[in-house]
């Protein structure tokens, strides 16, 4: 809904997808910590497989984040401080599930969390990443729970009642965003 309002956002799940597959030092790291069953015969990461075998075992989940997330960071800050010269861009959304778990907080001027009946959650991520819902759960176990993210967050937007409820209130932390743009530029 950003996007439809003319906001760039990066999504930090897109960028990782598209350097698990092209960063050969990232699948280096990755076929070392995790062997060659990650890797389909064709080359390609087996997401799912290396999701499989490393929200299983935390100590390899700390592993896969450790290769993934400083490449993903290091990334977001390119694109922001390049994107931030433009003046066409009020601002930048930066769309990532553990901006608390990786401590990313204090990189981004406002944090927001959307949140939604976890039934609604589950089925979602189960339906776009092809996972039983118990499997979707015990991943989303890894994280912080969604009441420690919205008692951190500046916004909370509410995914509760439909999508014309959720373009309201994202219209509406639009318009904040902006006017405290405007504020801070004086």
């Amino acid at each position: 809904m950003f996007s439809r309002l003319g906001r760039i956002v990066l999504s930090a799940d897109l960028i990782a997808k598209n350097l698990t597959a092209t960063d050969p030092e990232i699948r280096s790291e990755l076929r070392k910590a995790f062997g060659p069953a990650i890797f389909a015969s064709d080359g390609t990461l087996d997401r799912k497989e290396l999701g499989r075998i490393a929200f299983r075992n935390r100590s390899l989940l700390r592993k896969l984040n450790s290769v993934i997330h400083p490449k993903v960071i290091a990334h977001i800050e390119r694109e922001v401080s390049s994107l931030s010269s433009e003046l066409r861009h009020p601002y930048i959304v930066v769309e990532a599930a553990l901006i608390y778990e990786a401590k990313l907080d204090s990189m981004f001027d406002y944090v927001i969390v959307v949140d939604a009946p976890l039934k609604d959650r589950l089925e979602r991520v189960s339906k776009r990443d092809e996972l039983p819902k118990d499997e979707v759960l015990m991943r989303g176990r890894t994280q912080m729970s969604t009441a420690e993210k919205i008692e951190k967050a500046d916004f909370v937007i509410a995914n509760r009642q439909g999508e014309k409820e959720l373009e309201d209130r994202v219209l509406f932390v639009d318009r904040v965003l902006q006017r405290l743009l405007i504020v801070g530029q004086k």
